[in-house]
């Protein structure tokens, strides 16, 4: 299996495992398969996109269901993401989220929730970085905390780089 531009590329079971995977809501929402219309080099159309980092200790990932909720001068939008899935925020992990959302204005906050509703649904985590290359703009919170409770925790997102916030 190997990921492409706005695509992927598998051998005939790697299809079939694709296939399964849209059959799951979370995917089956926002992805296809294939036209032959399809332009593969079309840019993406997404509006924001996370780096989240989760810490490297102990325990420190999760299975949680986590919602992530970007807030700006022109409003707010949420995705959630089922941490479940195979090496989803796991300790020392770096993983990648699209939030589709209309253009939130001057990137102010993010907020993380947690459902707790797994074993093992405390998270460290560490930092997230949002960007957009359609809207513009490139901001970083740092959290170096546990997200142990369904209680949102909020944060203000900065310019720069995760170690320069240090």
């Amino acid at each position: 299996l190997r990921l492409g531009v706005n695509g992927l590329i598998c051998d005939p079971p790697g299809i079939e495992r694709v296939r399964d995977l849209l059959k799951q809501s979370e995917f089956g929402e926002r992805c296809r398969l294939a036209q032959r219309s399809d332009d593969p080099m079309a840019p993406d159309s997404f509006a924001y996109g996370l780096t989240i980092v989760t810490a490297r200790k102990s325990f420190a990932g999760t299975d949680a269901s986590i919602t992530f909720t970007l807030g700006g001068d022109k409003g707010s939008a949420s995705t959630t993401v089922d941490s479940s899935v195979h090496a989803r925020m796991d300790s020392g992990s770096t993983n990648f989220v699209v939030l589709r959302s209309a253009d939130l204005g001057t990137l102010r906050s993010i907020t993380v929730q947690s459902d707790t509703s797994r074993l093992a649904s405390g998270w460290h985590l560490d930092s997230i970085v949002v960007e957009s290359r359609r809207y513009g703009g490139r901001k970083t919170a740092r959290f170096d905390t546990w997200i142990k409770s369904t209680e949102p925790d909020t944060r203000e997102l900065v310019n720069g780089e995760t170690s320069e916030l240090g």
